[in-house]
């Protein structure tokens, strides 16, 4: 399987009862695509493409845990 680069991200519009952190990472072609998301940048770490979320994708589960 192919290596690629998955960050963490914030969601910019979100409610008080939220953290704007989402408990996903992703690609910046699909974090991209999220309105109000932000990447960051500093916390990128490489993955096998099997860790990807077949149901969102470029998306790891949720509560994904860098290795």
């Amino acid at each position: 399987m192919a290596r690629l680069k998955v960050y963490p991200f914030e969601v910019l519009n979100y409610t008080p009862e939220q953290s704007p952190r989402s408990g996903r990472f992703g690609t910046l072609d699909a974090i991209g695509k999220l309105h109000g998301a932000k990447a960051i940048m500093a916390k990128g770490v490489e993955i096998d493409e099997s860790q990807l979320d077949p149901d969102f994708p470029g998306m790891t589960r949720k509560n994904f845990e860098p290795q």
